[in-house]
């Protein structure tokens, strides 16, 4: 009997130190669990964070896809001006240069008279 107490006192023991075992690992599993809960809403703020910060860079973008849109059509006006004017100023030479010979050849038509 007295062996069958002891034994039994030795299952209890190993029973309560089996039981205090579980106790600490459900304790631990549960302080990783909160960790992971923590990290996972930090992980949620900072995806939050970064989608706010994409969409004011995407609104960037926009205004600068519209400011280059009309820098480039100021660029094709000024260049067609660019060119008016080379083409007026070539013609304006020819023009020029026509009178000058037509002065030429009257001052040679009278000199010959």
């Amino acid at each position: 009997m007295k062996n069958l107490n002891d034994e039994l006192a030795q299952k209890n023991r190993e029973a309560e130190s089996e039981k205090i075992s579980a106790h600490s690992r459900i304790n631990s599993l549960d302080k990783d669990k909160q960790n992971l809960l923590e990290a996972e809403e930090e992980s949620a703020i900072q995806i939050e964070q970064y989608a706010a910060k994409l969409r004011q860079i995407e609104k960037e973008n926009k205004r600068f896809d519209r400011d280059n849109k009309a820098l480039e059509l100021e660029k094709k006006r000024l260049t067609e001006a660019k060119l008016n004017a080379v083409n007026e100023k070539t013609v304006a030479k020819n023009a020029v240069s026509a009178l000058t010979r037509e002065i030429e050849w009257l001052r040679k038509q009278t000199e010959q008279e």
